[in-house]
Order: C-alpha cells, then sequence, then structure tokens
C-alpha cells in the first residue's frame, strides 16, 4: 500500500517578498528515524534505506534546533565530504537527492558541538527499481 507524502514551503521577506511551493508525493515505503548523536560523537552510522538514490523521492534530515558543529557523510566514514547540519535539509525530488554523490544508504554523523543533539530522518521512496 502506498502512502502519501505532502510537503509545503513558505518563505517570506520582512520586504513583502513572498515564495511558497508545495508538492504532493506518493511513495512506495517509507522510514521514520529519530537518533541521538552525542556531543562528541566520531562517524556514529545510521541506515537510512536500502535503495539506489534513484529510487528516493523524498529525503528530510531535520536536528533538534540550530546544532552549530553536526556534521555527515554519506555511505563511508572514509568519505573526504562532510555535510554540515546547521537546520533542515529537505530533498524533494530524486534528482535533489543524487546531488549527495552517493546512494544514501547510510549516514555517518559527527559532532564537535558541545551539546548532545537529536536527529529526524523521514525517507520516502520507491520500492520497486
Amino acid at each position: 500500500m502506498s502512502e502519501t507524502i505532502t510537503w509545503t514551503q513558505d518563505v517570506r521577506l520582512v520586504s513583502g517578498l513572498r515564495l511558497t511551493s508545495s508538492r504532493i508525493v506518493t511513495v512506495d515505503a517509507y522510514d521514520v528515524i529519530e537518533v541521538d548523536i552525542g556531543a562528541s560523537a566520531t562517524d556514529l552510522e545510521v541506515e537510512v534505506q536500502p535503495s539506489a538514490a534513484s529510487q528516493i523521492q523524498f529525503l528530510l534530515i531535520t536536528p533538534s534546533g540550530t546544532v552549530d558543529g553536526l556534521r555527515y557523510k554519506v555511505n563511508s566514514a572514509a568519505s573526504p565530504t562532510e555535510i554540515n547540519v546547521d537546520s533542515t535539509q529537505t530533498f524533494t525530488s530524486t534528482e535533489a537527492v543524487e546531488l549527495l554523490g552517493a546512494d544514501p544508504t547510510s549516514l555517518f554523523f559527527s559532532s564537535d558541538a558541545g551539546n548532545d543533539a537529536t536527529v529526524q530522518i523521514l525517507v520516502g521512496r520507491s520500492a520497486t527499481p
């Protein structure tokens, strides 16, 4: 049975400019993950999902509050590329997920933020390649 993910984005400037967009995505499968990242965690592996990036239709990574010093690598603790998670990251299409440069089956979180953080991850995907 499929599931529907509805997302809405509303961006407003004090000067009055307002940009909105929304989309409904129907997915075959989804995963909701909540993980605690210690204040001095190093390469904590979080298994995200088993599919190729081409099957992921929606990916949301959101930390609790503003967390300076929280970052992740995609699929390998040895990856030279770290992505900072200083606010919510939303990938709203397969093409956007592919910007991560690899099939995001695992994320390796590290922190030197000085405080613990909770990260929530929502993945919506096609279950048929």
